[in-house]
Order: C-alpha cells, then sequence, then structure tokens
C-alpha cells in the first residue's frame, strides 16, 4: 500500500480520536504542517489516445519520472491497474483501480506528484492515457 493509505488510515484515527475527545468535552486544534505548499502547480497534461488493448492484454505505460504502470484490459469495459513500479525516491497510490477509468498518483521528492490515468472511451474501442506533472 502507497503512503496515502497510510496516511489516510492515520488521519481517520486522528479524526476519530478528535470526536471522542470534543465529546468528552477537551478541545483539539488541528495545524497544517508548515513548509509544505498548500496547493500544486501542474503542468500540461501529456495524452495520448491509442487503440484499446484488448481482453486479457497487459500493456505498461511510462508515469513520466515518476515509474511505471501496469494494465490490463479484462473485458471490453474494464481495465484494472496490474502492478505499479515507482522509480527511485517515488511511492505510489492507486486511486482507482478498476473500471472504465484507473488512477494512479505518485509521490516524490520536494512534494512532487505525478498523475497517471488510463480510461476507455465511450466506445471502448480506444485508450486515452494521461500524465500530469505537479509540483
Amino acid at each position: 500500500m502507497g503512503n496515502l493509505g497510510k496516511h489516510t488510515r492515520l488521519g481517520l484515527v486522528a479524526l476519530c480520536a478528535a470526536l471522542e475527545l470534543t465529546g468528552l468535552g477537551i478541545g483539539v486544534t488541528a495545524h497544517a504542517a508548515s513548509g509544505l505548499p498548500t496547493t500544486l502547480t501542474c503542468g500540461a497534461k501529456q495524452a495520448s489516445r491509442i487503440p484499446a488493448p484488448g481482453a486479457k492484454v497487459t500493456v505498461t505505460f511510462a508515469a513520466g519520472v515518476a515509474g511505471q504502470v501496469k494494465i490490463r484490459q479484462i473485458d471490453t469495459l474494464t481495465l484494472e491497474v496490474v502492478s505499479v513500479t515507482p522509480a527511485k525516491g517515488w511511492t505510489d497510490a492507486i486511486k482507482v483501480g478498476a473500471g472504465s477509468s484507473v488512477r494512479v498518483t505518485f509521490f516524490g521528492p520536494r512534494q512532487r506528484q505525478v498523475r497517471f490515468v488510463a480510461r476507455l472511451d465511450t466506445t471502448y474501442k480506444h485508450l486515452t492515457v494521461a500524465v500530469l506533472n505537479c509540483s
């Protein structure tokens, strides 16, 4: 599981603890981490449209400098993330692992992110793959 999953679990634990303490009448104050950007700036989306791989076919796509994503087209309507290989110094989080669209976010040094999306078009005959670099 990528860092986002760990952070989400920790965030939920903190939220539950805060609600419990609030219910007991104890105040809780949350502070944003200093030094972290509040917003990311993203460059131009790099997108390509290719024929859909076909049922039971697996293909690997580069996610810029962040790593690679291996996707299988399960059937006419469904893609699934088979594996993610982050580059050195990067971690990943699978946002949507199966469906007509799949999404993976990579987290890198100096708060960099690379967002990867593969989506079947409405005819299910073409696949659009997009990579977005943010920092």
